[in-house]
């Protein structure tokens, strides 16, 4: 007969586990009852529960260890899906890398392309540049030539001016100022303040008894610039000479502006018709 306890584990075995073992006890049983007495088909059958017992002992570790590695399984699978999902995470990544690098590869195309029609234009300018500079430099020569001409007009104009002045002026210094004029009234250069300087009209006279430094300008037309300096060269003559200055203007023309200043500083100015 077989245990209680025997069928209830046998019972809970597997179905196709279970219709194997019975088989094998229904052929113990059958060889059992033609070769065996009772007594000893009773010690069998306790030795072969106790190999059951055995048997089921490491079928269970079986399960147990088949249930352990089914769960490392799990886990490893789990794993295994984690690291593909940050496979295809990196890979996505890397695409994204792949495509900005092929981005940054056509912008960089584009700026050497932008680079070098920038250097195309410098050069166009420099060349440019060099003409511009070739053309100021053959207008400056230019220039220069017309100064020296328009240089030497003002100066004839001038020299014409300043020669009716040495003429005409000492009868008008006389006839308006009761100015005697010692000598000739001229041109001259004169050192003032370590600087050599010309004067257009120069001379001396006599007022009463005051002695005078007779110092002018001659000019086609008296600008403000050359009045403050006439100005300052009066200052300075008369400090290193010692000698009160009479200073005059004579001109071509004056603006209104100008007359009003002149007037204003005291100064003595004649327009050129009236030398006479």
């Amino acid at each position: 007969m077989i245990s209680t306890k025997l069928i209830r584990k046998i019972s809970d075995l597997d179905p196709k586990m279970r219709e194997v073992l019975l088989d094998l006890i229904d052929e113990v049983k059958q060889m059992v009852g033609e070769t065996v007495k009772r007594d000893d088909f009773l010690k069998f059958v306790q030795q072969t529960n106790e190999n059951f017992n055995m048997v089921w002992a490491a079928i269970h570790e079986l399960a147990e260890a088949q249930k352990k590695t089914e769960e490392r399984l799990n886990q490893l699978a789990e794993r295994v899906d984690q690291l593909a999902q940050r496979v295809d995470q990196l890979t996505q990544r890397v695409d994204q890398l792949a495509q900005r690098v092929d981005q940054l590869a056509e912008a960089q195309k584009k700026t050497e392309e932008r680079l070098n029609k920038l250097a195309q234009r410098v050069d166009q300018l420099a060349e440019a540049q060099i003409r511009t500079e070739e053309e100021v430099r053959k207008l400056a020569e230019r220039m220069s030539f017309v100064e020296e001409r328009l240089e030497g007009i003002s100066n004839s104009v001038g020299y014409g001016l300043e020669n009716e002045t040495y003429k005409y002026l000492p009868g008008i210094l006389k006839r308006d100022f009761n100015i005697e004029v010692d000598g000739r009234l001229r041109r001259r250069y004169l050192d003032v303040g370590g600087k050599r300087i010309q004067i257009n009209i120069f001379g001396y006279g006599r007022r009463s008894d005051e002695s005078l430094m007779i110092v002018g300008e001659c000019k086609v037309r008296m600008s403000n610039k050359e009045l403050n300096t006439f100005l300052k060269r009066l200052k300075k003559i008369e400090a290193q000479e010692g000698i009160k200055v009479f200073p005059i203007v004579v001109a071509h023309d004056f603006t209104p502006e100008m007359e009003d200043r002149l007037k204003e500083l005291g100064i003595t100015y004649y327009w050129s018709f009236e030398l006479e």
